[in-house]
């Protein structure tokens, strides 16, 4: 399963109050965690997060015209 969200998801690089802060991206691995040991039958599903380079990257890709079309409605990034 595949996730693909349109920004990246930061580490903290500070702390808050004397603590260390939890990033966004070490709340989705703890998520991502408690989905596969709280719902049944989800142990064996790989899921995947792709942020927005890897997004980026994908939809430059060639024949991938329409789905640029499809989020920015014109012809977009350099395309």
């Amino acid at each position: 399963m595949v996730f693909m969200v349109c920004t990246d998801l930061p580490d903290p690089t500070h702390l808050r109050q004397g603590k260390p802060v939890t990033g966004a991206r070490q709340r989705w691995e703890q998520a991502v965690a408690g989905w596969k040991t709280q719902l049944e039958g989800t142990a064996d599903i790989e899921v995947e997060l792709l942020g927005s380079g890897e997004l980026l990257e994908r939809l430059l890709a060639p024949g991938n015209e329409g789905r640029m079309w499809f989020f920015f409605q014109q012809r977009a990034l350099g395309a």
